[in-house]
């Protein structure tokens, strides 16, 4: 998949949000997709795939579930809005380290 594409996608969840994205300077550009600031300062992350999609969002709501908003001194960003057909997650914002880009990377 094409930057361009992510960002496509990223920008049709922004228009449906009625939100704007920074696309000059991307928050964060890994393997699984890449992140921007929007308007209202939460970050909007377009995946690469369906699974890396599924598998973050899946976390998201597990720490919904059980009120998680940090683990071991880690922020825990938590999930503001989503949408599986663009496989864009839409969170709060948290300073680094990130902690589920350490348990990814442990998999």
């Amino acid at each position: 998949m094409t930057d361009q594409s992510l960002e496509d996608r990223a920008l049709r969840y922004a228009e449906l949000s009625l939100i704007e994205l920074n696309l000059e300077i991307p928050l964060g550009n890994g393997t699984d997709g890449k992140v921007w600031e929007s308007n209202r300062k939460t970050a909007i992350k377009a995946f690469e795939w369906e699974k890396g999609y599924q598998l973050e969002y899946g976390c998201y709501e597990r720490f919904a579930e059980f009120a998680v908003s940090e683990i071991n001194g880690f922020d825990v960003p938590q999930l503001i809005g989503s949408d599986d057909e663009l496989f864009v997650i839409e969170m709060t914002i948290v300073a680094p380290p990130f902690i589920l880009e350490r348990v990814f990377k442990m998999l």
